[in-house]
C-alpha cells in the first residue's frame, strides 16, 4: 500500500479547489453560452434574431430600388422589428394590405426588396398611429444589439447602425480593460 507523504496531503486540498473552480468556470460558461449572441446573427431586437442571410437579402433587395448602404439596410431591419413590437405591444394591427398600400408596387415585385420594403411601411405605420417622438422612446428603450462586425448600436449617439470596420480586432482595441 502506499503512503502519502505531507507534501502530497497538502496539495490534495488545493487540486479540489482547483478542479472545483474549473467545474464551476465551466459550468458557468455553458450557461453563459446559451444566451450569448449566435455568430449567424447581425443583431438581436429584443430577442428578436436578425440573421445574415436575412441582411444579405434585403441588401440584395435594396441594390436592385435604391442605394443604401448595409449599415442602412440593418438599421432599417432593426427599426422595423421593432415598429412590430411596438405594434404587438400596443395591441395595433399592421396587415399586408397596410403595407402594401405604403410601398410602390414595383419594389413589391422584386423579392429580395421584400422584407425591407415591409420594415419601411411598418416603421411609417407605427409612426403615424403613434407619433415621431414615441416611436423615438420605444427605439431607444429596445434592447438592441449588433454583431460588431456590421457596427454598433447606441442610442445616445444614433438611432440607426453605427458603422464599423468589420474587424474584430479594432473592436478589441477600443474595447475598455477591466
Amino acid at each position: 500500500m502506499r503512503t502519502q507523504d505531507s507534501t502530497d496531503v497538502k496539495a490534495l486540498p488545493t487540486r479540489r479547489r482547483i478542479g472545483a473552480l474549473i467545474g464551476a468556470a465551466v459550468s458557468g460558461a455553458v450557461l453563459l453560452g446559451g444566451c450569448a449572441q449566435s455568430p449567424a446573427d447581425v443583431a438581436v431586437v429584443d430577442g428578436t434574431s436578425i440573421t445574415r442571410d436575412q441582411l444579405n437579402t434585403a441588401e440584395a433587395g435594396a441594390q436592385q430600388v435604391s442605394d443604401l448602404s448595409r449599415d442602412q439596410v440593418l438599421s432599417v431591419l432593426i427599426q422595423g422589428q421593432v415598429a412590430l413590437d411596438t405594434a404587438a405591444k400596443r395591441g395595433i394591427t399592421i396587415t399586408d394590405a397596410d403595407r402594401d398600400a405604403q410601398l410602390n408596387p414595383a419594389v413589391l415585385q422584386i423579392a429580395d426588396a421584400h422584407e425591407l420594403a415591409y420594415d419601411l411601411a411598418d416603421v411609417q405605420l407605427i409612426t403615424k398611429k403613434i407619433g415621431e417622438d414615441e416611436f423615438k422612446k420605444e427605439l431607444e428603450q429596445a434592447d438592441v444589439t449588433v454583431n460588431p462586425r456590421y457596427g454598433s448600436w447606441d442610442p445616445k449617439q444614433s438611432l440607426t447602425v453605427i458603422p464599423g470596420t468589420g474587424s474584430l480586432s479594432d473592436v478589441a482595441k477600443t474595447r475598455p480593460q477591466q
